[in-house]
């Protein structure tokens, strides 16, 4: 009711201010004659702005009242009237609501997104952030959740104090802990700032890929297209699977940007988070084979997260980023590997750093040891493709995967062997 009386004097204002003069229209609305108006107007070839604002009003009118029973057909109405007026909030917002209530919480983040997020604040629209809060939650996007509600909560907005709490209950920290409190919001942070940046991507896609970026124009993409698309079918061909869903990969204008998003160190250039594969354009201007190198790199994660499910944790680092590295060199042909490596070799006691970093290669990965533990976990995938070949290379991480207790007598090997001949292959 508050809206019908809002939107029928904004429109009777229109009519006095002398913005239009077709009192039949305004007559029929005075009197909520919704239908009439829509066929009268739905019959004329063209609408002036004034017609359009009218046909507008109708149109949401007409979808409050049929909601209950004709949902779907609701939904096209509301449609009509934001295209024909998309910068009148008040029918966006009608809309969201419907879709919260239907528990269609990423089509409600749309709607009220699509508007004009940067209005969004205060409490003159506090209750469309709720919605935007509240969808977010339900979704699982708890942090993002967060962020909202204590915007809502400096603007002493009532209701939200309970999902905050819930939210920190959800991200499994204690918002009396201070130092607790320290970490989450550096997390937030971040997950704030990737958030930001990357609702601005836009969308281009593949028959296997999504790919969202904000630095290059679609018809740019055909060449890393090409190679994600042919680490697809390689790798599915080598281990037999192929992920049935698209996979989404994000590409930052820069590798700022990248950190920015990811808090990545200086480092890393790519990752996959468990959800998306995230490269920064510095790496996508290389060389070709540089190129698929990366490309090539950063989906192995991907694939082994998905066919491995219960792999990420469990899988040590030097066999996860040793198969990423021994695929993406194998199929882009891109060594980098260059003889200088070969000082291994002169590495005092060469067999207790291998066999500690069997045991703890996490310590090597971020350490200054880092190029190093590259090489070595490329070395032992290789090592083991020569011995055992891809069903032994399977076998293995399958038992990683389970948190078996003797993980390498899977391939025939005690660790004390398998460090030994792989020690021997080292110094051949």
């Amino acid at each position: 009711m508050k809206t019908f009386v809002f939107l029928f004097f904004f429109i009777f204002g229109i009519i006095i201010l002398g913005w239009g003069n077709d009192s039949e229209i305004a007559l029929l609305l005075e009197h909520k004659k919704i239908d009439e108006v829509i066929k009268i107007l739905q019959r004329k070839a063209e609408l002036s702005d004034t017609e359009k604002t009218y046909l507008a009003f109708a149109y949401n009118e007409y979808a409050l009242k049929i909601l209950e029973d004709q949902p779907q057909t609701a939904d096209k109405y509301f449609e009509k009237a934001i295209k024909l007026c998309p910068s009148l909030f008040v029918y966006r917002f009608n809309f969201a609501v419907k879709t919260y209530k239907q528990k269609r919480f990423r089509k409600t983040l749309s709607l009220l997104y699509d508007y004009n997020p940067t209005v969004l604040n205060g409490k003159k629209y506090g209750s469309a952030l709720l919605l935007i809060a509240l969808s977010y939650f339900h979704i699982s996007e708890y942090s993002i959740a967060l962020k909202y509600f204590e915007v809502l909560d400096q603007v002493k907005y009532s209701k939200v104090s309970e999902y905050m709490r819930k939210c920190y209950s959800k991200l499994g920290f204690d918002k009396n802990n201070e130092i607790v409190k320290v970490e989450l919001h550096k997390q937030l942070k971040t997950q704030s700032t990737e958030h930001d940046i990357e609702k601005q991507f836009l969308d281009s896609s593949s028959e296997h890929f999504n790919i969202k970026s904000n630095f290059a124009s679609p018809h740019s993409y055909s060449k890393i297209f090409q190679y994600f698309e042919q680490a697809y079918f390689q790798l599915g061909r080598n281990l037999n699977f192929y992920p049935s869903d698209k996979i989404n990969v994000y590409l930052y204008r820069s590798k700022k940007q990248f950190q920015e998003a990811t808090s990545s160190p200086d480092w890393v250039g790519g990752l996959w988070d468990g959800k998306k594969i995230k490269i920064p354009e510095t790496y996508l201007t290389l060389n070709k084979k540089a190129m698929k190198r990366i490309i090539f790199h950063e989906y192995v994660h991907c694939f082994f997260s998905l066919k491995y499910r219960k792999s990420r944790g469990r899988l040590p680092l030097w066999l996860n980023e040793g198969c990423a590295e021994y695929f993406s060199i194998k199929y882009s042909s891109y060594q980098t590997y260059n003889s200088n490596y070969r000082n291994y070799q002169s590495i005092k006691d060469l067999s207790k750093v291998i066999g500690e970093f069997i045991k703890k290669s996490g310590y090597y990965y971020r350490s200054k040891n880092l190029y190093l533990a590259y090489f070595f976990g490329y070395k032992v995938v290789e090592f083991i493709m020569l011995k055992k070949g891809i069903l032994g290379l399977d076998k293995l991480i399958k038992a990683f995967v389970r948190n078996d207790k003797t993980p390498f007598l899977t391939i025939n090997y005690t660790e004390k062997t398998f460090v030994s001949d792989f020690v021997n292959f080292l110094l051949q």
